[in-house]
């Protein structure tokens, strides 16, 4: 019984360093200001950890204020901070430097922010602790008298390596210790080094090269490196297995922080921080001077901004695959191409934090402003990753869409197809009116005596009741009536029959008006059956172009393929002007997408070309087939979801239900189910 429990507590520590090993194996460096573009010296640090959710808090402590990244749950232990001195701190666990963890590693920094305002203080704090904490780390240190050193420290002794009396002027660490002796994280710092040696041949050190060239760094088990460039091309390799790589899948954030010169105020002092993943996450600068954090990046004990990140994550990396990293989102052809629109988002947000610093340098803008420019950069990113994370879904979508046959039709259409309740409804070229059931697959035909004519139209009516619009005629049937002819209109004894009407491209009722496009004369005219008179609605008769405005002043090129929205406006496709369009209940004419030769709209991303069928679904999202393929358009956004020409030339938007597309073929004459 002895033994067993000997080899249970063995197993127990093996397995204990082995989850530690595997995921606290964080990448860091420190560097003098005589190597860096601006003078200034850095301390970086790429964090590996189980805990995903990270935020960043405010404290005063002791006289000092300083920001500390946290992981949620976890409110006693930092990982990195700086105080209103420049004082900045951060670490790596060294596993040669002691035997049970160095749990009091977090605990110790965060003193070190409360209590020290350079590096000199810091050491006389590790003395003080010598014997008293558990310390097994690497820490690194700056300060604003152009200190940067590294400690390498175990519970009873420490040893300094100070980057200014470095050679190269930097120190690059992994997980052991060169005190120590140890190996774990070798491949990561061989790494780290190669890139430094490779990168900075006559070069000065920045912010940019860190979060380019570091922090992203993703290598294969095998040594082959990604190549952010070139991307990803069908037929490359896709999966890369990043246990060893300085990105990992257990990156959970990256900070990078930079001091000040002697001469500056120390209020410059700045923390970068990528709340995330660094493949997933856009870095933000704070400042200790600001007094406060923006909710965003702390909302009691959490960060929305790291949530909204972590989403993006969940795309790379294959839940049942642990350190596979699939590379097809991240770069290249026909991909999301994430990686170039978090370079270009943190891009700007850098540009625009150079631009503050340079300003504040001149004098002290006040907490206030500094806080109001944090608040103002966090909302641009949470914005920003609102939009990724709808695109990486539609994306995601677009891989898993299946088009299944669901009927083949007797003979072919020669009407619009509408939806009525669980079917959609359309007349054939037999002269009869078919509903198809979504649910059964089963369709209803009934026989219209009246002879309709090809491009007839069809919407619904009232109370069971549908219209069609023939030629010059217009049919009201009643189906309660075994599809008997209830009335017809001979729209040329119409009033302004001549002036409004011609041929036509839809057929909409909206409340007690049949609205129809009138493409041949630029214009939408409303049938009123009551008072037996045809009326412009909006464009100006036989000109053709482009305006916005009230009925009296739009002007139209095409209107084709509409719709009636929830608000009874209606929805329709300009095609002359490759626009969408909305008719509002009060005559005004405004624009969805503004899509005319060159010029775009407010939608971003949106260019639409040749639009040729239209329908909304639920959420307010409008799908749109043109020659690219189905656009999904929602709140601002357009996405691509399929570009094969199979689902582009012989596909038509017909209606939808149960989240469910249908489409049919005119060449196969069959409707299908879109998954």
């Amino acid at each position: 019984m002895k033994k067993q429990t000997v080899i249970f507590i063995s197993v127990m520590i093996y397995l204990f360093f082995s989850f530690h090993t595997l995921l606290y194996n964080c990448t860091v460096g420190i560097a003098s200001g005589k190597i860096t573009s601006d003078g200034r010296p850095l301390l970086w640090k790429n964090r590996d950890s189980s805990g995903f959710e990270n935020y960043v808090r405010y404290f005063i402590s002791n006289g000092y204020g300083y920001l500390g990244l946290f992981s949620r749950g976890v409110p006693s232990s930092m990982y990195g901070g700086m105080n209103e001195r420049g004082f900045a701190i951060m670490n790596s666990v060294a596993y040669d430097l002691g035997n049970t963890g160095g749990f009091d590693n977090g605990r110790l920094m965060r003193r070190a922010l409360e209590e020290c305002g350079n590096i000199k203080e810091f050491e006389t704090l590790l003395k003080k602790v010598m014997g008293k904490y558990d310390l097994a780390a690497n820490f690194g240190v700056i300060d604003s008298e152009g200190g940067a050193a590294i400690f390498e420290t175990s519970s009873n002794s420490y040893r300094i390596y100070d980057a200014n009396k470095s050679e190269k002027g930097y120190i690059l660490r992994t997980n052991f210790s060169f005190s120590g002796g140890g190996k774990v994280g070798i491949k990561r710092f061989k790494r780290e080094k190669e890139i430094f040696e490779k990168e900075l041949k006559g070069k000065k050190l920045n912010v940019n090269f860190f979060l380019k060239k570091i922090f992203r760094d993703i290598t294969d088990k095998d040594g082959t490196v990604f190549n952010y460039k070139r991307g990803y091309k069908e037929g490359d390799k896709r999966f890369y297995y990043t246990k060893d790589s300085i990105c990992r899948p257990y990156s959970v954030s990256s900070m990078i922080f930079r001091g000040v010169k002697p001469t500056e105020p120390e209020y410059l002092s700045t923390f970068y921080i990528i709340l995330g993943n660094p493949l997933t996450g856009s870095v933000i600068p704070l400042w200790v001077a600001a007094g406060e954090l923006p909710n965003l990046i702390d909302n009691y004990k959490h960060s929305p901004l790291n949530f909204e990140q972590m989403k993006v994550y969940s795309y790379i990396y294959p839940h049942n695959k642990q350190y596979t990293l699939d590379v097809s989102y991240l770069a290249g052809e026909n991909s999301p191409n994430l990686i170039n629109k978090i370079f270009n988002l943190e891009d700007g947000v850098l540009k625009e934090s150079e631009a503050a610093l340079e300003s504040w340098g001149k004098s002290f803008p006040g907490r206030k402003s500094m806080a109001l420019f944090q608040k103002y950069l966090s909302q641009k990113l949470y914005k920003n990753y609102k939009k990724i994370n709808r695109e990486l879904y539609y994306y995601n979508l677009s891989k898993n869409l299946r088009i299944i046959p669901f009927y083949r039709l007797r003979k072919k259409p020669i009407s619009n197809f509408i939806k009525y309740k669980n079917s959609i409804v359309f007349l054939t070229e037999d002269k009869r009116l078919n509903l198809l059931n979504f649910h059964s697959g089963k369709i209803k035909r009934f026989k219209i005596k009246n002879h309709f004519l090809n491009n007839s139209f069809i919407e619904k009516g009232f109370d069971g009741t549908f219209y069609v619009l023939s030629k010059n005629k217009l049919f009201e049937l009643d189906l309660s009536a075994y599809s008997k002819i209830k009335k017809v209109y001979e729209l040329e004894k119409f009033k302004n029959f001549d002036k409004y009407f011609g041929e036509i491209s839809f057929l909409k009722r909206v409340r007690n008006n049949l609205l129809v496009g009138i493409p041949e004369k630029h214009i939408i005219s409303s049938i009123d059956l009551k008072k037996k008179r045809i009326v412009k609605r909006a464009g100006q008769l036989n000109r053709k172009g482009y305006r916005d405005g009230t009925s009296r002043f739009s002007i139209l090129g095409h209107p084709s393929f509409a719709y009636r929205n929830h608000r009874d406006e209606l929805i329709f496709i300009d095609l002359t002007n490759h626009s969408i369009r909305s008719l509002t209940q009060s005559n005004v004419v405004f624009s969805i997408i503004k899509n005319r030769g060159k010029e775009t709209g407010w939608l971003e991303e949106v260019k639409l070309d040749n639009p040729g069928s239209m329908i909304e679904m639920k959420d307010n999202l409008l799908y749109v087939m043109d020659k690219k393929g189905l656009r999904i358009i929602d709140n601002g956004f357009s996405y691509v979801l399929i570009k094969s020409a199979t689902l582009r030339e012989n596909y038509t938007l017909v209606s939808s239900y149960d989240n469910k597309i249908i489409l049919y073929s005119k060449k196969s004459n069959t409707v299908y189910k879109l998954f």
